[in-house]
């Protein structure tokens, strides 16, 4: 059984900040297509909302991205993915989605002074721009896989973090997870029973 975590949602969501908690806490190695799609935007001179227009004509690119994720995830073990659709090609991993409400999570990515390919003069810039760039990536999405990302049913864990600090999405996530991990071994320790019982 391979110990993968994959964390999608919406920004301003936590998302990269509990994933590095939560990799430093089970000793994951953390992957995040976030970084390297502002990378190749930072490349091109473009924002990140000029380069999610970008991709909707260069596939090719969020297939390579994609295709890392798989290659990753079958290559190693303990990794934790931030990534909008890596749940869906690691279907094994323990998915999770972190929502924020778009004001809060225009708050949040205003004050975030690291952020500098999200850089907004004001929060009504802010605002604006949080919903924006996510519609954009959720129809695209849609459009290439039929897949809709802030649907809670493809989730092990759909979480409202709107009104939690960090740590304690970092809890909620961590029991949820060891919870799923001693499920999973259960099935696996009662499959193997059987098989060798009907050998």
């Amino acid at each position: 059984m391979k110990n993968i975590i994959t964390i999608s949602g919406n920004l301003g969501s936590g998302k990269s900040t509990v994933g590095k908690l939560l990799a430093k806490r089970f000793d994951f190695k953390v992957y995040a297509s976030g970084d390297l799609m502002r990378m190749i935007a930072q490349k091109h001179n473009m924002t990140i909302n000029e380069f999610n227009d970008y991709l909707k004509l260069h596939r090719e690119i969020d297939r390579l991205i994609d295709q890392e994720a798989m290659d990753l995830a079958e290559k190693e073990d303990y990794l934790l993915f931030v990534s909008r659709m890596a749940w869906y090609f690691i279907p094994t991993s323990f998915k999770v989605y972190l929502y924020v409400d778009e004001q809060e999570g225009a708050k949040r990515i205003l004050q975030d002074q690291d952020r500098n390919s999200e850089h907004y003069e004001n929060y009504q810039k802010a605002l604006e721009g949080v919903y924006t760039r996510f519609e954009k990536s959720r129809i695209r999405f849609l459009d290439v896989y039929q897949v809709d990302i802030a649907d809670p049913k493809h989730y092990d864990l759909y979480l409202d973090t709107t009104h939690l600090s960090i740590s304690e999405v970092e809890e909620i996530i961590s029991q949820q997870y060891l919870d799923f991990v001693n499920r999973k071994e259960k099935v696996y320790a009662k499959a193997f029973s059987y098989n060798r019982n009907k050998n």
